[in-house]
């Protein structure tokens, strides 16, 4: 049995997996397999998120498919999204992205999460992997979600590494090497909705036996 994960990032998407499934595996029965379908950004991914969930779970393809899960950064559907534009308060912006993309998709095995407000922000809810000389300034971050407004999480880490490290931030191969090392517990006590998507995912597969 297996989870679709559909990510907006197509650099990250083996490493984001294997970070769930780590969580997943310690909390059912059996271990269960999560596959990765990457997407080249916020237009690819609202563009084709309809046809590639029909693909994968047509016919004979989809029948061990728990359920497919999209992850999508919040921030970055904002500009796309014309309905959040005017929304203040993060629950009914989650709330309306998500019923605006499976709305799109309009499958009943699929189900819309969100990383707040990028996926850095679990990594931030790990500060002991980062190297020495950035920690200090990661573990100021207690609430990795609420980081925001004129600097995300990835934007954060960013600034981070020029200041202490005297280097770039490198997304796909730091932030590859970062999840291999980050205890995804931590995400899911720090991260209301990291918790919120393996819940959901839990549940899913309890449902199913496992």
């Amino acid at each position: 049995m297996r989870f679709l994960l559909f990510v907006e990032d197509n650099g990250l998407r083996e490493a984001i997996a294997d970070y769930v499934k780590r969580l997943l595996d310690k909390r059912l029965s059996q271990p269960v397999r999560v596959t990765p379908i990457g997407h080249n950004g916020k237009s690819d991914y609202l563009g084709t998120i309809r046809r590639k969930v029909e693909l994968h779970l047509c016919a004979d393809s989809g029948s061990d498919v728990i359920a497919a899960i999209g992850l999508v950064d919040l921030w970055t559907l904002e500009e796309s999204i014309r309905q959040l534009r005017n929304l203040s308060e993060l629950k009914k912006r989650c709330g309306e992205a998500k019923r605006h993309v499976e709305g799109i998709v309009g499958h009943a095995k699929f189900r819309q999460h969100f990383a707040v407000q990028e996926v850095e922000a679990w990594l931030i809810a790990s500060p002991q992997i980062f190297p020495p000389k950035a920690r200090r300034d990661v573990e100021k971050h207690a609430e990795p979600e609420a980081i925001g407004g004129n600097e995300s999480p990835a934007r954060l880490l960013a600034r981070v590494y020029q200041k202490r490290l005297n280097r770039d931030y490198r997304k796909v191969i730091d932030g590859a090497s970062l999840f291999s090392d980050a205890d995804p517990q931590h995400a899911y006590e720090a991260c209301p909705h990291f918790k919120r998507m393996l819940d959901d995912m839990e549940q899913l597969a309890k449902e199913r036996g496992l």
